[in-house]
C-alpha cells in the first residue's frame, strides 16, 4: 500500500463487496503512524507488516515499534513477514540479516518491547491461517 492510500483500497473492495475481514493490506509499515494503522484496523481489515529488514534491525525499527503498538490491541488482525525477495537479505546469497531474523531476531525485539508469545503465534500463525483460508 502506497502510504495513506489504505482507505482507498478499503473502499474500493468493500464497495465490490468483498468482507473488510477478507482485506489483507500489506506494506501498511511504510506509514509509521500508529493512529493510521488504528484507524485501519477499526475498520476491520488485517495488516500485514513486512518492512522490518529495511530499517535497523534493532530497537529503533520503525516496524518494530508499530507492531509492539498494534498486535496487543488487535491480535486477530495484524501479520508479520518479510519483503525478502532481495537476495541481498538472503544468507545463501552472501546476504543478511538472512529471511530467519522474523522469526528469531525480530521476535526477540518484540519480546523484548513486551509483547508475549501467544501474540506472536498470533501473528505468525493463528492470524494468516484466518485471514488466507479459502471458503470451501
Amino acid at each position: 500500500v502506497e502510504p495513506g492510500l489504505g482507505f482507498d483500497q478499503v473502499e474500493l473492495l468493500v464497495s465490490r463487496g468483498v468482507p473488510p475481514a477478507k482485506i489483507t493490506l500489506s506494506h501498511t509499515d511504510r506509514t509509521a503512524d500508529p493512529e493510521y494503522h488504528r484507524a485501519l484496523l477499526r475498520a476491520g481489515v488485517n495488516l500485514e507488516y513486512d518492512r522490518m529488514l529495511r530499517a535497523p534491525l534493532d530497537a529503533a525499527n520503525p516496524t518494530l515499534r508499530l507492531a509492539a503498538a498494534m498486535l496487543p490491541e488487535f491480535p486477530d488482525q495484524v501479520m508479520l513477514g518479510t519483503d525478502g525477495a532481495r537476495p541481498t537479505y538472503w544468507r545463501s546469497y552472501g546476504g543478511s540479516p538472512g529471511l530467519d531474523w522474523l522469526l528469531r531476531g525480530f521476535s526477540d525485539l518484540l519480546r523484548a518491547a513486551g509483547v508475549g508469545d501467544a501474540l506472536l503465534r498470533k501473528a505468525f500463525v493463528e492470524t494468516p491461517a484466518r485471514a488466507f483460508a479459502f471458503r470451501t
